[in-house]
């Protein structure tokens, strides 16, 4: 009888690409784990309704349309491996430090993102390989939540094709170190815990360019568009509450750090120098307490180095990120 596939039954393997679209040489991946994936590979069958070829009432023929490749990865979101998605996110890092002890600074910069192959073991004897994959976003959330946090990774690809055995070689084990409770976290406005937030979506997007070539299917490549780092904020109607409703209101720009931080050597912080709250109302919904809703967006940070207008700090005992390339 034959047998379903099962999802405790699935690999995958995440390795960066030299050129852009052509698969990752064996032996330079990393096992990536991961809850749920939607990458899928899209190519629709157009109509070409030409009149004359039969004297016939029936649907024309079709033809293959242009391959749309990507979509969202949902993975565990911990101090190891959130540094190869903040490197296909951003670039390289900046790595100092020595041994147990390494900080790796991401920021957004003008020059190419780095695209990859992931391999994902679909059943023996299938292979699913997802090539020329840049990452377009990553997400996620701060609150008190149960369990472990989850990272969301956009990604925008070329194509997929179906392998009868793995092309990954020998597959470095998974970075999964130090996974993040889902209730550690904060949230400050110019140093100081902004009290009142009691939740925060954070959202990071590069809102890549795709960039064709006309004897071919597929995208070509993905150039940096113009990224953008939003929030959306829920606030208790306290004193900070009320500070940050007046702060919206004035326009007043500020510096904002979320943070997760288990130690002194294991943390994450994402730095936004210039941050900007729109104005919200201030609704009453019955009795019960009352809250602010604020969205908040970056602007340019004149005042950091490279003019990044988000910076991403990560403190964890991988001594790099580098691709050698």
């Amino acid at each position: 009888m034959a047998r379903n596939t099962y999802g405790w039954d699935l690999a995958a393997a995440f390795a960066p690409e030299e050129n852009f679209g052509v698969a990752a040489a064996g032996g330079t991946y990393t096992e990536v784990p991961f809850y749920t994936h939607g990458l899928s590979r899209n190519k629709p069958l157009e109509d070409d309704p030409v009149i004359g070829e039969r004297l016939v009432r029936a649907p024309h023929a079709k033809v293959d349309g242009l391959v749309d490749h990507g979509g969202q990865w949902v993975c565990p979101f911990d101090l190891g491996n959130i540094g190869l998605y903040l490197r296909g996110l951003l670039g390289e890092p900046v790595t100092t430090g020595l041994a147990d002890d390494y900080t790796h600074v991401f920021k957004p910069g003008s020059g190419e993102l780095l695209s990859h192959t992931l391999q994902i073991r679909a059943a023996a004897g299938r292979f699913l390989q997802h090539r020329g994959l840049a990452v377009e976003g990553l997400s996620g959330s701060l609150a008190r939540e149960g369990g472990y946090k989850r990272l969301n990774v956009d990604f925008k690809g070329a194509d997929e094709t179906v392998l009868g055995a793995s092309a990954a070689g020998i597959v470095a084990p998974a970075l999964t170190v130090d996974r993040l409770p889902g209730f550690r976290g904060s949230i400050k406005r110019d140093g100081v815990a902004m009290a009142s937030v009691i939740s925060a979506n954070w959202n990071y997007v590069n809102n890549l360019e795709p960039y064709d070539a006309p004897d071919s299917a597929t995208v070509a490549g993905y150039d940096p568009g113009i990224p953008a780092f939003t929030a959306s904020l829920t606030a208790r109607q306290t004193a900070d509450g009320h500070a940050l409703y007046d702060l919206a209101n004035a326009g007043t720009r500020f510096t904002l750090d979320i943070a997760w931080t288990l130690s002194a050597t294991k943390s994450l912080a994402f730095t936004v120098g210039n941050a900007l709250l729109t104005p919200s109302s201030a609704p009453v919904n019955g009795p019960g307490g009352q809250q602010y809703q604020f969205d908040l967006s970056a602007e340019p940070d004149d005042t950091e180095a490279d003019d990044a207008f988000f910076v991403a700090t990560l403190k964890n005992q991988i001594a790099s990120y580098a691709t050698g390339f």
